[in-house]
């Protein structure tokens, strides 16, 4: 047997044992054998599949593009949960900040007008201008602090239930000062201290032939006092009947309405922030028991350098001493 009968033969064989590589693929007045191997290439059926080229090339392009796995999906839904809430949301973060900041600005507008509102009520209600006690204490500069508690000592002698009406409370101080310096000594510009108390009375619903308390009248003359702050403070801690040199803490707020009353205190010191605070915070005048607050019991005993501390205070500022006491400490 030749060897090209032996290469027919070998050829034939194989042909019998691997039939599917017998694929016949028509083309344009040619066709050859294919392996499925070819037919596997990309674009190889496909370009069978159009008359034109052009579509062949968009199809084989389309059907190679890679195609997304189901773990790179998975990765990437992970990564979208694991993000940033903070960042994700600057934006309204920042802005919802913004409009808080105005929001707390406006607000503290309008409470600030309040305020001064209430100021201005006070100053215009006051039947005394702070001016006007000046002058009354330099117009009085022989009401010294002796003189006073002489008249003090008359006016309890006079009236022990330590009450009176105002005609009768200013005719024992004419009396006592007639008695100490003469007639002519009297009261300067007493209309000032008339002006004051009158105001009160009206304002608490008093008549003036209504008896009031002593410590009231009392405080009231006080401004025509003229002696230094120390010593004022001293005649008024005595005109409360002080027992071993102590007062009861209800004594001292009792004092402090007295001179808030008679004009005594500045406005400032008299404003206190009221219940209603949304949406704007109110003020209002207030009371003794607002300006003088306290811990402990009311029946406690305070000496004369606590009562001192107290109406000097901020919270009370008589005659403005807490503005004093400021600028002492810093010149």
């Amino acid at each position: 047997m030749s060897f090209r009968s032996v290469g027919v033969a070998y050829t034939r064989t194989r042909r019998l044992m691997q039939p599917q590589s017998r694929i016949i693929l028509r083309g344009q007045g040619w066709h050859h054998l294919a392996t499925p191997n070819q037919l596997l290439t990309p674009g190889s059926a496909i370009t069978n599949r159009y008359f034109s080229d052009a579509a062949a090339a968009a199809a084989v392009t389309t059907s190679t593009e890679p195609k997304e796995s189901t773990d790179s999906k998975e990765k990437k839904k992970k990564k979208d949960d694991n993000s940033n809430i903070f960042l994700d949301n600057l934006g309204k973060i920042f802005l919802g900040a913004i409009g808080l900041l105005i929001a707390s600005l406006v607000r503290s507008s309008y409470g600030t007008s309040n305020k001064t509102k209430v100021r201005e009520e006070l100053e215009e209600q006051a039947a005394l201008d702070p001016l006007e006690v000046d002058d009354l204490r330099v117009a009085n500069s022989e009401l010294t602090p002796e003189v006073f508690r002489t008249i003090m000592a008359d006016v309890q002698e006079t009236f022990p239930e330590d009450t009176a009406t105002y005609q009768d409370f200013v005719s024992c101080v004419r009396k006592t000062m007639a008695r100490l310096k003469g007639d002519a000594f009297t009261v300067e510009l007493g209309y000032l201290v008339d002006r004051a108390v009158l105001a009160a009375l009206r304002e608490k619903g008093k008549r003036e032939d209504e008896p009031v308390s002593l410590l009231f009248l009392l405080t009231a003359l006080s401004m025509s006092l003229c002696s230094s702050v120390d010593d004022r403070i001293t005649i008024l801690f005595e005109t409360m009947h002080p027992k071993d040199g102590t007062v009861k803490f209800k004594d001292i707020q009792a004092m402090v309405g007295c001179l808030q009353d008679t004009c005594q205190l500045v406005p400032d010191a008299q404003i206190v922030k009221g219940e209603r605070q949304y949406p704007t915070q109110q003020y209002e005048r207030g009371t003794p028991d607002q300006l003088v607050q306290w811990e402990g019991s009311d029946q406690e005993d305070l000496d004369r350098e606590a009562f001192s501390a107290i109406i000097t205070s901020k919270a009370v500022c008589a005659w403005g001493e807490c503005y004093n006491r400021r600028r002492k400490k810093h010149p």
